[in-house]
């Protein structure tokens, strides 16, 4: 038995999604050496603030649905209740929203850096950026070894942009995941050693 437990929150990465250089392995149940060292320094070279977008609020939501065919024979003799497709998102909410933090991530929204102004347009859906993204959230645990959540999805979530008195409104994010390979996986978690030391993952030693 594992005495590991998922709790608390922990931080959020984003990049374009490219399935030429994202390092997937073939078989789950079989990952080579080769491929979680990809893997691993993949994940350990987006942890850092190039590719984060925002502080978390109200944590981190990984959402599987599913739907089931459910049916049987007159009498009983033959059921079947079997899963035919699934589903999934993954809901945050960010913390520092601001014009800019909303063009990273919401697909109609661009932004321009002139003269030290910073200016975002929202809105276009003959403009909008089809370019899924890679996600990745890191939980720190210091006693059991960190986890790492990849998985690859497009923000759908709309927004809103709120000016209210002695509070902060967060961006909310609801992504709809992509499958990550040819067989419809989902998402990659990723439990680590304790002790795993990023900094040399992400330079390859």
């Amino acid at each position: 038995m594992d005495n590991k437990c998922y709790y608390g929150s922990g931080r959020f990465y984003s990049d374009d999604y490219d399935k030429s250089t994202f390092p997937m392995p073939k078989d789950p149940k079989g990952i080579t050496k080769d491929e979680k060292d990809k893997l691993v320094k993949f994940v350990a070279q987006h942890l850092n603030e190039e590719y984060q977008i925002g502080y978390l609020k109200d944590g981190y939501q990984f959402t599987v649905s599913t739907n089931k065919l459910q049916d049987q024979s007159d009498l009983g003799e033959i059921k079947t209740n079997v899963i035919n497709e699934e589903n999934a998102t993954v809901k945050i909410s960010l913390y520092n929203a601001n014009a800019e933090t909303i063009s990273k991530q919401y697909p109609t929204a661009k932004n321009c850096k002139i003269d030290n102004f910073s200016i975002t347009t929202v809105g276009g859906v003959g403009d909008i950026d089809e370019t899924p993204h890679v996600l990745i959230f890191k939980h720190d645990d210091n006693a059991y070894g960190d986890t790492v959540v990849v998985c690859i999805g497009k923000n759908t979530s709309g927004f809103d942009a709120v000016w209210k008195q002695n509070a902060v409104t967060p961006f909310p994010c609801t992504y709809d995941l992509e499958s990550l390979d040819s067989d419809g996986r989902l998402a990659m978690f990723i439990d680590c050693p304790k002790g795993t030391d990023w900094d040399t993952l992400a330079a390859g030693e």
